[in-house]
């Protein structure tokens, strides 16, 4: 077992600018996973932030099996209980697509892949960003230690077969605060990711301030005028709009480099 001071070890100093690490691994023209988006992009604006990086040349797949568009008959057992809705931030991205922000080309994986069996070929994806949801489906609110890592280690198994050597995993958690605070998630978090991946950490903001034009702006303004709802719960600047995560707090950001 570790001990508390080494569950620190990864860890620089200081909470950093989440953009600036997304800005230094996510590429425009790559191909990117993200998976278990929320129920809006503002809810969780990694997914947006990522779009944005990859750019038009970029292919960003979405895997999460929850969608509005499903009825109950359609879900299977690796669904969890949770906020996704995969065609509701599909159809957010169109629109922001349509708004003028440049964006890559969208796919969503569908309601049979999940994270631990995405359906991916091997060494098919540049990058992985997955903000909070592997704790979550592997049983954080509920599942004894034992088979919450069984399960972690599952999902990681795939992430690394699906990422290209070289190719990256963007894990984002709050290790201090797990199974509704009981079970601290930083030491067998860790000891975990190791099996698979060359392993760093960063305390981050966890808030993203997305670039935008001020064509893009005012398109919105607009267009919010005759849906209120577009992209609701963004900050609107100048510049940019902005967003906290309101899902899922996530300073901590883990950074597995496949070797």
């Amino acid at each position: 077992m570790l001990i508390f001071s080494e569950l620190f070890q990864l860890e620089s100093k200081g909470p950093k600018k989440t953009e600036l690490i997304y800005n230094e691994h996510v590429k425009p023209g790559m191909t990117a996973l993200v998976v278990g988006p929320s129920k809006f992009l503002a809810y969780d604006p990694s997914l947006l932030y990522t779009a944005l990086l990859l750019g038009n040349r970029g292919n960003l797949l979405i895997c999460d099996p929850q969608s509005s568009k499903l009825d109950s008959q359609q879900r299977h057992n690796y669904t969890v209980r949770g906020y996704g809705d995969a065609q509701n931030v599909m159809r957010e991205l169109e629109e922001t697509k349509k708004l003028g922000m440049d964006l890559p080309t969208l796919e969503w994986l569908g309601p049979n892949s999940y994270i631990q069996s995405t359906g991916l070929r091997s060494e098919s994806i540049n990058i992985i960003v997955d903000h909070g949801t592997s704790p979550f489906v592997a049983g954080s609110l509920a599942e004894p230690t034992e088979l919450r890592s069984r399960d972690l280690a599952k999902i990681y198994l795939e992430y690394q077969r699906i990422l290209k050597k070289g190719g990256n995993l963007l894990l984002q958690v709050n290790r201090r605060v797990f199974d509704n605070g009981k079970k601290p998630l930083g030491g067998e978090l860790a000891t975990i990711l190791k099996k698979f991946f060359s392993l760093s950490h960063q305390r981050v903001d966890d808030n993203f301030n997305i670039p935008a034009t001020k064509q893009f702006i005012q398109n919105l303004s607009t267009a919010q005028k005759q849906d209120p709802n577009l992209l609701r719960e963004f900050f609107i600047n100048t510049n940019y709009i902005s967003s906290i995560n309101t899902d899922h707090f996530c300073p901590d950001l883990y950074i597995g480099k496949k070797v």
